[in-house]
């Protein structure tokens, strides 16, 4: 491909993504049917925890372009904070950020 046209600073991305499932907290890498047959066995969630019509959500993506390296998200559902997101590249941060979250999302 020719990239000569192409802005500065400008991600590029492939034309197929990277596919990740977890294997004992443990990334690895598969190809899209591993990914859905995973997908759909409901491991992807990491933790999920709810306070007064908040919810904060942190699950794995599994789903990545080269560039990214961000697998996890954790997403704030209602409240003062509703829609905040960060994303972590491994459980260990994950599980932390989901923990910092709360704290700010579950302010009175």
């Amino acid at each position: 491909m020719d990239y000569s046209n192409t802005p500065p600073n400008t991600l590029l991305y492939s034309e197929k993504p990277f596919f990740y499932i977890l294997e004992d907290n443990e990334i690895v890498k598969t190809d899209v049917d591993g990914y859905v047959k995973w997908r759909e066995e409901g491991n992807h969630i990491i933790r999920v925890t709810e306070k007064n019509g908040v919810k904060v959500s942190t699950v794995f993506l599994g789903i990545a372009e080269p560039v990214e390296k961000e697998l996890f998200e954790t997403l704030v559902f209602g409240g003062k904070q509703d829609g905040l997101m960060e994303r972590s590249d491994n459980i260990e941060e994950a599980i932390k950020t989901h923990i910092h979250i709360e704290e700010v999302a579950f302010e009175d």
